[in-house]
């Protein structure tokens, strides 16, 4: 083999090591990219999930707030059913049978029970 033919397989040598750098930097660039991008989206990601959880945590406390109200609110119905049992003993009677399901007709029953009624 000649000193040029030598040359020219060094020189071709070079030649397809430049390439080859210049695939692996375009490769390491995309993989740059890449992982950039899936960086951004596991950052959206999570702020995502901290707003749906701050939703849901708020959500919680409207229903929690919504239990204390209805909780409350039983414990009027009752305690205006008990001064009701005091002043006309009659009247919780017959709606507790009628709610206890001792009666046949307890739609009816309650109608007459609060058609009876004094308005005030």
């Amino acid at each position: 083999m000649t000193f040029e033919e030598m040359d020219l397989i060094l020189q071709k040598m070079v030649v397809a090591q430049r390439e080859f750098q210049e695939e692996v930097r375009t490769i390491v660039r995309s993989n740059d990219r890449t992982i950039q991008a899936m960086l951004d989206q596991t950052a959206t990601d999570r702020l995502k999930r901290d707003e749906e959880r701050a939703e849901h945590q708020s959500r919680i406390q409207l229903l929690e707030a919504n239990n204390r109200i209805l909780a409350n609110t039983q414990q009027g119905v009752a305690a205006l059913l008990g001064s009701i049992d005091e002043d006309r003993p009659t009247i919780l009677r017959k709606l507790n049978t009628v709610a206890e399901g001792r009666s046949s007709t307890n739609e009816q029953q309650t109608n007459s029970i609060l058609d009876r009624l004094p308005l005030k």
